[in-house]
Order: C-alpha cells, then sequence, then structure tokens
C-alpha cells in the first residue's frame, strides 16, 4: 500500500482504490479532486463512507 501525506488530508493507495482521509471534513478540503487526478494520472470518481455502506445494504437486499 502506497500512503502520501497532503497535510492534512491522507491519501491511501491500494490497487484501484484510493482511500483517502478528510479530517476536517469534505466541505473545504486542502487537496483538490483535480490534483488528486493529476498526481496520480487517472480520472475517477469518489463515495463517500455512507454511501458506501448504503450500496452495500442495497446489494446484500437484492442477493436474499
Amino acid at each position: 500500500m502506497l500512503s502520501i501525506k497532503t497535510d492534512p488530508e491522507e491519501l491511501h493507495i491500494h490497487g484501484r482504490e484510493v482511500y483517502i482521509y478528510f479530517p476536517n471534513g469534505m466541505a473545504r478540503p486542502k487537496i483538490s479532486w483535480v490534483m488528486i487526478e493529476k498526481l496520480l494520472k487517472v480520472s475517477g470518481t469518489g463515495r463517500n463512507w455512507n454511501s458506501v455502506t448504503k450500496l452495500l445494504e442495497l446489494a446484500e437486499k437484492l442477493e436474499s
């Protein structure tokens, strides 16, 4: 796993996934999505943890 410190945010790259910790919230981050895409030389989309858990819940309901 690669970790990049971009005070105060933290990027953790694991395979194709990038995990970003926003200690001050996502409203006004110090690092922008454009900067992240340029840094990694890829385009992407993001989901907050609440969205991820809701998608998991929906997927589990579809499976049952």
